[in-house]
């Protein structure tokens, strides 16, 4: 997954929170869909994203390893080297932290001055090739080539955008976006 990120905007979303969120759901469910029985039959509830310690009932709100990746990034946010020299040399404590599992670049809570230790941007890039793309995904989104392209092509004299609207059809679901005029 991800080891460190750069901003906050770049944290990649969690499916194991989410996963633990959907499965207390599912027992709130289990349990409403219930209520007006007189005896419940309902599942543990530490196997829907609950723990239960010491008669206390205490959510699971994620993995014990994506909590390590967030206190890593928080560390690598608020720690920084002080560096006067450009972090040329391993005198850098953040160069010289250069492992297996740590990137070693100067971060946002350096005090660095004409720092040369950051990452290469241009070196990022997605990995991503036409063939990973099937034919199929790609006729199945629906394209206009309308040439004609007026914004504004109602009768009315307002003076204001027609609403944009999008369509995306897959072989699982059907997705339809619009905005609607009020």
């Amino acid at each position: 997954m991800w080891e460190r990120v750069l901003s906050e905007q770049e944290i990649m979303p969690n499916s194991e929170a989410l996963k633990f969120h959907w499965l207390r759901s599912c027992w709130v469910f289990q349990f409403w869909a219930q209520a007006s029985e007189n005896f419940l039959q309902l599942s543990s509830l530490s196997d829907f994203g609950w723990k239960v310690s010491n008669n206390l009932l205490e959510f699971i709100w994620d993995t014990e390893g994506n909590f390590q990746k967030v206190e890593h990034t928080v560390q690598w946010y608020t720690k920084g080297c002080s560096c006067k020299t450009g972090c040329t040399s391993n005198r850098c404590k953040c160069r010289k932290s250069k492992s297996g599992s740590k990137d070693g670049f100067c971060g946002p809570g350096c005090k660095c001055t004409n720092c040369v230790n950051l990452p290469d941007k241009s070196d990022t890039s997605l990995d991503i090739s036409l063939s990973d793309i099937s034919l199929d995904e790609i006729s199945d989104v629906e394209i206009d080539d309308d040439d004609d392209v007026d914004v504004d092509d109602d009768d009315d004299d307002d003076d204001g955008d027609d609403p944009v609207q999008a369509h995306l059809f897959s072989d699982l679901d059907m997705f339809y976006l619009a905005s609607e005029d009020l």
